[in-house]
């Protein structure tokens, strides 16, 4: 397995791998509606353009094939009685493919993520993830993450659910 950062030609391909990989996680707990606006909106091709020269997505790569990246971005997002300062880092998605998943791919990305010097030079490192994700909430607990709030989840401005908030002190 090899892991770089990404280029703008592997755009298509990060956008099909997060297209089919969200689907496959939330797609039944959506309607093809919600499903198809956060599809467009942070999913896309043309979202991964708008996001690549400032954030930092870094892919796992096994036979030349894209099978999972993981985004590291400015903190997006406000938790009541938590001060984000400008120093702090999210991790804003990990994605394996389905075929890949509980074959170290997931945790080789994680581990690179913890090497950059984006995150090294980080105070907090943050991610959210869905409350009833168990198993993502169980690997990022592994890596020392605390819940420290939550924030809603919103598709098209309306909240459907909420997202837990997890930190960790950079070390």
């Amino acid at each position: 397995m090899i892991i770089r950062e990404a280029l703008t030609n592997d755009i298509p391909s990060l956008s099909k791998l997060a297209r089919k990989t969200y689907s496959e996680t939330f797609g039944e707990g959506l309607t093809p509606e919600q499903l198809k606006s956060i599809l467009e909106n942070t999913r896309s091709e043309e979202y991964f353009k708008s996001v690549i020269d400032k954030d930092t997505i870094l892919v796992a790569l096994i036979n030349d094939s894209i099978v999972g990246y993981i985004q590291l971005s400015n903190v997006r997002y406000s938790v009541k009685g938590i001060r984000i300062t400008d120093q702090d880092q999210a991790i804003h998605s990990i994605y394996v493919d389905s075929d890949f998943q509980g074959k170290g791919v997931g945790r080789s990305l994680m581990d690179a993520a913890f090497s950059h010097p984006r995150i090294k030079k980080a105070e907090n490192i943050f991610i959210d993830v869905y409350s009833e994700n168990t198993r993502a909430l169980n690997f990022y607990t592994g890596y020392g993450f605390k819940t420290v709030g939550k924030i809603d989840f919103k598709i098209d401005e309306k909240i459907i659910g909420f997202d837990l908030v997890l930190m960790k002190h950079a070390e």
